[in-house]
């Protein structure tokens, strides 16, 4: 696939003829015969295409772009079929970042996880989620952390019951807590609210995603990292240990490379 752009009036030009020339005239669908004056100062294009651009092409206002593509309505059938049929040719995919900015709206993610002290394991957790919000802040995303009593699963269902009274639209969240934790993501995925998981998972839940160790491979490769090397089969997949061993090599291999 190739990116198109420009950078002056005569760019846009170009790439306008360069359509016509393949697609033909985006209101009669004639194609214009191409002469050898035409083919001459041609550039390459240098800069993405707009919103604008496929207004131009399409015969339309920049807001009738804008609502077919975010489907807001409020538009012909003849409108939308124009649009549809320059977006599809000309491959347009609209800019994510500039989407967030211009529709104003804000968006809010908790992130419920267990308290900690200085140096603890989860303070890592928490400066990670940190960075990922002074990443995001300028395109309208914030971040509310909610600590729980890792020890105490009344303190967890209360941060459960305090992120559904102010909903949020998304959900960070540590299950520490199987069967309160499996209740919460439930009503999260009732009132279709996306939610991850850190450290842990919940199988059988509709997650978004899930970030953590894998945590029975990690203790086989230690294990061999040491010296250990079990014959029995193992109880998870079946294969026995010489093949996980095989399996695992090249990854072995990886990771003291990085570690040398």
């Amino acid at each position: 696939m190739h990116e198109i752009k420009f950078s002056t009036l005569e760019n846009i030009r170009y790439f306008y003829r360069e359509f016509c020339y393949r697609y033909g005239h985006p209101t009669t669908g004639r194609k214009p015969r191409r002469t050898d004056k035409t083919r001459q100062g041609m550039s390459k294009p240098d800069k993405k295409v707009t919103i604008k651009d496929v207004a131009q092409l399409a015969g339309v206002s920049k807001g009738t772009v804008d609502r077919v593509i975010h489907n807001r309505g409020e538009v012909s059938a003849e409108s939308f079929r124009k649009v549809q049929e320059v977006v599809r040719k000309i491959d347009y995919k609209p800019n994510a970042y500039a989407s967030l900015l211009a529709s104003r709206r804000h968006y809010r993610i908790t992130c419920l996880m267990p308290d900690f002290e200085g140096g603890d394991f989860w303070e890592i957790a928490h400066r990670g989620v940190l960075r990922a919000y002074e990443e995001c802040r300028d395109f309208n995303i914030g971040v509310q952390v909610v600590r729980y009593d890792q020890f105490r699963v009344e303190s967890f269902r209360q941060a459960c019951s305090d992120t559904l009274a102010d909903l949020p639209d998304a959900v960070l969240i540590v299950p520490m807590f199987r069967e309160a934790a499996t209740e919460f993501v439930t009503e999260l995925a009732g009132k279709k609210v996306p939610f991850v998981f850190i450290e842990s998972k919940l199988p059988g839940t509709p997650y978004l995603a899930y970030y953590g160790m894998p945590v029975f491979e990690s203790g086989y490769l230690g294990a061999c990292c040491c010296g250990i090397r079990p014959r029995r089969r193992s109880p998870v997949s079946g294969s026995t240990a010489a093949e996980m061993r095989s399996a695992t090599r090249h990854r072995s291999a990886r990771t003291v490379s990085c570690i040398s």
